[in-house]
């Protein structure tokens, strides 16, 4: 498949494309300097997503994670 810029990846995962290069710091595969590749990109978002699910937390803009119970205190 043919490698996409953090624009693109950041429309198809309804993310920005700041919050693309923060997750490229967490391990989003990075084919080359501002390339990506789709397929990859996105099987990484969603094991990330689902890492979240089963810690039961809400992931936060600047990457981390808060808990539900300081959710619902916030």
């Amino acid at each position: 498949m043919a490698l996409v810029n953090a624009e693109r990846i950041a429309q198809a995962l309804n993310l920005t494309e700041q919050r693309v290069h923060q997750l490229v710091k967490e391990g989003l595969p990075r084919e080359g300097r501002g390339q990506y590749d789709p397929v990859k990109s996105m099987l990484f978002y969603i094991r990330y997503l689902q890492n979240a699910l089963e810690k039961k937390a809400v992931p936060t803009l600047d990457g981390g994670f808060v808990g539900e119970r300081e959710e619902r205190i916030r």
